[in-house]
């Protein structure tokens, strides 16, 4: 590299022009200055030096400016980002084609993890038909287990015979509220067993519910322990501090909240048909509010146990699901002919809030929402699309062959059925791209839309396909594993599924 030579400070000197006919304002001989300057001589030079320094002024605010506007856009992005990393179908944002990098096989769930720590430890609930029942955490990193903690050990398990095919939802588990660094799990003994003539179902005879610390799997709160030998249902809500759990009892349920000391905080009961069994109970954490769902309608309680808000089913309503979409609670109601899943126009979604509730019609659709459009409802009846704002005033309705989800980031739409991928305007419903580069349902990373290639470029072998979604262009392909027939997100990752083996689901991590 050259040497520099000596650094010398340099005078820079700007002429400026004189209008025709005038002079620079200083006495002249024979047209050389002597030196003798006048009043307006000054006032020129203090002109010049103004407009330098509005001149100076202007570059450095557009610079300013341009970088704050940047900084905004990076934030936004981030955002964004963030927003979809965190719910069902988002992943964290992939800054380069993934690469396989380890993989598990399991039975009857294609999630890897309920839920994943800070850590970076997925923590849930193996499905198993025989045997104890655990919760496990596995290294996100390596697919290497960390810790297992048994919790039921399976004698109890009204089980079939050694010959008999079952399968078993062995349990969940969730964040533990406002307690950091832990989180709480349901685990049951039931199972379902399968013959030629269907599946039958045995309940479970012993339940647990408790909180763990997600480091290690110790265990720091024995919830059932605060109601003897009653069966909780598999659905609970962890808000703030407390564990709220559902009881059936005859003619309806306890739902109960226990504290971080394991004792009953409060107890209130809901009633229901008498043909009502433990699937009608759901139990779901909005905020700080627990929701509340029974055959008999939802109530929103706080903390404490006070009833915020009840709504109760009309149309002659039997068949009602609760969840939670966006942060607000999404009520399914059917008639008796109309069932969930037959796309008749009797269905409605309710959405519940604490100050008021709205109906509209059809099936609730955003499986994904980032909140860059506040307030948007968004149903299904049949193949028709219809947008609603949060007081349930139509925004827009369009035929969108829309059979799956529905997925909002940054205010677009992309919707996902048995045709192309169709991206709109969320808040106006003009369409914006199709694609049909996509196979089945896409996960997005919050800059891109992600899934199986539906027509490989090369040989055939299976393929990752990044679209921008800004207007559908693809931005980059790669290899999947060999025999890859979907892909879908699980503890915010990226996961390859290969259905071949009917038994056994062979799930490969991308990263």
């Amino acid at each position: 590299m050259a040497r520099r030579g000596h650094l010398h400070e340099v005078e820079l000197v700007e002429e400026w022009p004189e209008p025709d006919g005038a002079t620079s304002g200083g006495a002249t001989v024979d047209g050389v200055p002597t030196g003798d300057e006048g009043p307006s001589a000054e006032r020129g030079r203090r002109g010049r030096r103004l407009a330098l320094l509005v001149g100076a002024g202007l570059v450095a605010a557009l610079v300013v400016g341009g970088a704050v506007g940047q900084v905004a856009v990076d934030r936004r992005e981030r955002a964004t980002i963030a927003a979809v990393a965190a719910q069902p179908y988002g992943v964290d944002l992939l800054t380069r084609p993934p690469e396989p990098a380890w993989q598990v096989t399991t039975r009857h769930r294609v999630q890897l993890g309920d839920l994943r720590t800070a850590d970076g430890l997925l923590v849930g609930v193996p499905s198993v038909a025989r045997g104890p029942v655990a919760v496990t955490a596995v290294d996100a990193a390596t697919g290497t287990e960390v810790w297992r903690v048994e919790l039921l050990d399976g004698s109890t398990r009204p089980g079939p015979g050694a010959d008999t095919s079952a399968w078993a939802d062995s349990g969940r588990c969730a964040p533990a509220g406002s307690r950091d660094g832990l989180v709480t799990c349901w685990v049951g003994d039931g199972v379902e067993v399968l013959t030629d003539e269907g599946s039958t179902a045995l309940p479970p005879s012993v339940t647990r519910v408790v909180t763990l610390d997600a480091r290690d799997g110790s265990v720091v709160t024995d919830v059932t322990g605060a109601l003897g030998e009653q069966v909780v249902a598999p659905s609970f809500a962890a808000v703030a501090d407390i564990v709220v759990v559902v009881a059936p009892t005859e003619g309806g349920a306890d739902v109960v909240a226990v504290g971080p000391d394991g004792s009953e905080r409060w107890r209130t009961t809901v009633a229901a048909p008498d043909d009502a069994d433990e699937r009608w109970f759901h139990l779901k954490a909005v905020g700080e509010l627990v929701a509340v769902g029974s055959p008999s309608g939802l109530h929103l309680l706080d903390v404490q146990g006070r009833t915020v808000r009840s709504w109760e089913p009309g149309h002659g309503a039997r068949h009602v699901v609760a969840d939670v979409i966006g942060g607000q609670v999404h009520v399914v109601t059917s008639g008796d002919e109309g069932r969930a899943g037959t796309g008749d126009e009797d269905v409605r979604t309710t959405v519940v809030r604490p100050e008021a509730h709205v109906e509209v019609v059809g099936y609730p659709l955003l499986a994904l929402d980032d909140g860059s459009v506040p307030g948007l409802l968004l149903t299904r009846v049949d193949d028709r699309v219809t947008a609603w704002d949060a007081a349930g005033e139509e925004l827009w309705s369009r035929d969108g062959r829309v059979t799956w989800n529905a997925f909002l980031v940054a205010g677009r739409l992309h919707l996902v059925g048995e045709g192309p991928l169709v991206t709109v305007d969320a808040r106006t419903g003009e369409g914006l791209w199709e694609s049909r580069a996509v196979a089945g349902t896409p996960v997005l990373d919050g800059r891109h839309v992600l899934g199986l290639a539906r027509f490989p470029s090369a040989g055939g072998r299976p393929e990752l396909v990044a679209l921008d979604p800004a207007d559908g262009t693809e931005m980059w392909r790669s290899p999947l594993p060999d025999g890859t027939d979907d892909v879908t997100a699980s503890g915010h990752m990226l996961v390859a599924v290969d259905l071949t083996d009917r038994d056994d689901l062979t799930l490969t991590v991308l990263r």
